[in-house]
């Protein structure tokens, strides 16, 4: 997979999260890393959330609290329209994360 793919599967997981409402940055941290793509780490997070931050997409608005701006809604409605690859061979030990983010089981039955 492409680094722009995965820097917009980044992206949108992030603002996906901040759209229903403010989120602590442990929090959001943990749940994009846990989103099932063997991309997702810290390191990785850490970069997208600050672009975001610098370009007006998302703003702060306690010391670790985040929020969605108009602009990154917007960019939000563009992201969820754009086809992403779909995640194969993922395995999950929440099934609560597994939900969230739609993760389904590998059909077994070939």
């Amino acid at each position: 997979m492409k680094a722009d793919v995965r820097r917009d599967i980044l992206r949108k997981t992030i603002l996906k999260l901040l759209s229903k409402g403010t989120v602590r940055y442990t929090a959001l941290e943990k749940r994009v890393c846990a989103s099932g793509y063997t991309f997702a780490t810290t390191n990785t997070f850490k970069p997208q959330l600050h672009y975001l931050l610098c370009n007006g997409y998302i703003m702060r608005i306690a010391r670790g609290v985040y929020q969605i701006t108009p602009e990154g809604e917007k960019l939000y409605a563009v992201l969820h329209h754009q086809p992403i690859p779909p995640k194969v061979g993922i395995h999950t030990r929440n099934p609560g994360t597994a939900r969230e983010f739609d993760i389904h089981r590998i059909n077994r039955e070939k």
